[in-house]
């Protein structure tokens, strides 16, 4: 069965530039709604790098909720970014938006996923990021979840 699974989110939102990328690599919390549960050790995080607990293969989904200011022109995309050498990172997976048009901006939602071999736990690790074109915001809250990441190790290698 499944020994592992965690929860993550942001907790403060971030501003987005038109046409900017920008790393979540601030304000990060393990979940702690009522009713949370936390399977094993869980992953930790530091300065927006998230590191395992222990190797395996690992479902990560990234659920990004925004807010893009220019509506006639808007685009956001959220990415997965992994390392399998603790040194230089690449995009693992990448979600487009979809988007309601409030009539003051455009709501966003975005979710990538990826299956991860962590096969040594010091050298894989795992950040996220996020492009806005048309300048807005990532959403984010303290008591639930907008923003975040889920863990869950499938399985040994």
């Amino acid at each position: 069965g499944i020994t592992e699974a965690d929860q993550w989110r942001l907790t403060s939102n971030v501003t987005l530039g038109n046409d900017l990328v920008s790393q979540l690599n601030a304000n990060w919390e393990r979940v702690d709604t009522d009713g949370f549960g936390k399977l094993g050790t869980g992953v930790s995080e530091s300065s927006g790098t998230f590191s395992f607990p222990s190797t395996g293969v690992w479902l990560i989904t990234f659920n990004v909720n925004g807010h893009v200011f220019n509506t006639s022109s808007s685009y956001y995309n959220a990415s997965i970014y992994t390392t399998t050498n603790n040194s230089t990172y690449s995009e693992a997976a990448l979600a487009q938006t979809s988007a309601y048009n409030s009539g003051a901006g455009t709501y966003i939602s975005a979710s990538a996923t990826f299956m991860f071999d962590v096969t040594d736990v010091s050298t894989h690790k795992l950040r996220t990021q996020v492009i806005s074109i048309g300048g807005g915001f990532v959403q984010s809250n303290t008591s639930a979840t907008r923003t975040g990441l889920t863990f869950i190790k499938l399985g040994d290698t």
